[in-house]
């Protein structure tokens, strides 16, 4: 065995049907990937060092799907930069209209049917940036409010 693998380790994820496998330095182990989820799931790891001694564990993440968000961050960084719905995602609520308004009550945003494509832009989705904020939100169906929340927007 060459002192060049001794602090390596072979890290496999699974879940569902995937599986990811890295061949990673182990002071790197938790620098080496994100994963978005969009549903409550189940993680379990693998860990084979390089003696090929295995460690595993489980970890599972619970996603409130009823949960609407309260704050975005459109910073082009890809994390809460879009308003982001998960039922609309998934295709359970369609055809919803999306209004956003400031805290006076003025609409600085429609959308019909929204397609979780807001970044905080004033009237369009190619509109002037809003400013950072407080701001308020509707999804409603056929001009009756279904859900609504107050909404941060944080650059």
């Amino acid at each position: 065995m060459s002192s060049k693998n001794l602090f390596n380790s072979t890290i496999v994820w699974h879940t569902d049907n995937l599986a990811i496998e890295k061949l990673i330095p182990c002071n790197k182990c938790l620098e080496w990937s994100n994963v978005n989820i969009y549903k409550s799931t189940c993680f379990w790891v693998e860990v084979y060092d390089s003696l090929n001694c295995l460690n595993s564990d489980k970890l599972c993440l619970s996603i409130n799907e009823n949960e609407l968000p309260d704050m975005i961050t459109p910073n082009n960084d890809g994390k809460n930069d879009f308003l982001y719905i998960y039922r609309i995602q998934t295709g359970e609520w369609q055809n919803l209209q999306l209004i956003v308004v400031d805290r006076y009550g003025r609409e600085v945003f429609s959308q019909m049917p929204y397609l979780n494509n807001w970044k905080g832009t004033w009237k369009s989705l190619d509109g002037d940036l809003l400013p950072n904020g407080g701001y308020y939100y509707a999804l409603l169906s056929k001009g009756t409010v279904l859900y609504k929340s107050a909404l941060t927007i944080l650059r």
